[in-house]
């Protein structure tokens, strides 16, 4: 899923209105942008916040098992990027405009040694 920053809101109304839905999917493959000026369109910062927080609650069941980061953000794409520094402050790299995440379902998963 590569939507160029309405993952966000795409992945929250699924999540909120298809209950089960994340139930019935075993792969994901998605591109998810921090970058605030491209992320949630005229929603205020809190609520951008709390609908990231959403959609990761989603993805918990989810593991991930590859990621690269995107750091391309130049000026002709983003303008001047605003980051969510509450995010970076949490860990994220700093400088990315969004992370390319390869996740499956954790029921569908054998953990070597176990």
């Amino acid at each position: 899923m590569d939507c160029e920053g309405c993952e966000w809101d795409g992945l929250d109304k699924l999540s909120r209105t298809m209950p089960g839905f994340f139930g019935r999917i075993r792969m994901l493959h998605l591109e998810l942008h921090f970058v605030t000026n491209l992320a949630l369109g005229t929603k205020g910062r809190a609520e951008e916040l709390q609908t990231i927080a959403r959609v990761m609650d989603s993805l918990r069941d989810f593991r991930t098992f590859g990621y690269s980061i995107n750091s391309d953000l130049s000026i002709q794409r983003f303008g001047n990027p605003i980051f969510y520094q509450e995010l970076y402050d949490y860990g994220l790299y700093v400088g990315a405009c969004c992370y390319e995440f390869s996740m499956v379902r954790k029921d569908l998963v054998t953990v070597a040694g176990s």
